[in-house]
């Protein structure tokens, strides 16, 4: 079994090797892959990270030396530059929690760049985490009006569970891909007699959002077909149309 990494800013998981097959997830830049079977023009691989596995495009990662250092993206969006200057066009973007190996030596002045292995250049500053520590429903709120995208991790386009688990990431908090793991593996279960507090997460069956405080939930959802804020009972009542216990319950992760 090979190891590769992902070189796509962002690449599709599918459930067969075929394009018009389910989309499964996404893989970010940067994320190791154990390479377990091989198609023309296909890997089946597993995901390092959250151990997801799926099917890849061949030509979105290629087999890489796994060890050294790397940073992640700490912003939205953190676009690359062939030289580092901000007045020069970017040629691509690297998603947030996407991971880059860059040398220490800076380049460019205000701001300084840090120029990645393949000899392209990010911002610095794209790179380092804020000073202040954000939680993951701050980070889950630029995510809103994202479009809704099956399996999609990315501002270009995310689902109910990947949210979580990017928002999570973004705080160093390890979260598995799919909501029923989520619920099974993360934060602890309120007691009937606590009331849930902005950043709790609520699970309901096939779905997952952050309570927003004030009744509020903040999720990615077909619904509205983007991440939206909701009040919690009309969720409820939209999930209470195709389940009998529409609400699964809450869980604090700290």
């Amino acid at each position: 079994m090979s190891r590769a990494c992902v070189t796509a800013p962002a690449a599709w998981l599918f459930a067969e090797p075929d394009e018009k097959s389910q989309t499964t997830s996404q893989l970010l830049y940067g994320e190791t892959l154990d390479i377990l079977e091989t198609k023309p023009a296909w890997l089946k691989v597993q995901a390092a990270r959250d151990h997801y596995v799926g099917w890849l495009r061949d030509y979105t990662a290629e087999p890489c030396n796994c060890d050294g250092d790397t940073q992640t993206v700490q912003v939205p969006l953190a676009p690359i530059y062939l030289t580092p200057n901000i007045k020069h066009k970017p040629v691509a973007a690297l998603p947030l929690n996407a991971a880059v190996k860059a040398s220490p030596q800076r380049f460019g002045a205000k701001p300084s760049f840090l120029r990645l292995t393949d000899g392209r250049y990010v911002i610095e500053r794209h790179l380092t985490p804020p000073s202040a520590k954000p939680n993951a429903l701050q980070i889950a709120k630029q995510f809103l009006g994202t479009p809704y995208a099956w399996g999609g991790r990315t501002y270009d386009g995310i689902d109910c569970s990947g949210l979580v688990q990017m928002a999570l990431w973004a705080t160093g908090t390890p979260c598995p891909r799919d909501s029923g793991d989520q619920w099974e593996n993360l934060g602890r279960p309120l007691a009937h007699e606590e009331s849930p507090l902005a950043g709790d997460l609520v699970f309901f069956p096939g779905h997952v959002g952050f309570y927003a405080g004030e009744e509020t939930l903040l999720h990615a959802n077909a619904t509205h077909m983007c991440t939206t804020l909701d009040p919690l009972a009309d969720v409820i009542a939209w999930v209470a149309q195709e389940h009998d216990n529409p609400l699964k319950g809450f869980k604090r992760l700290s």
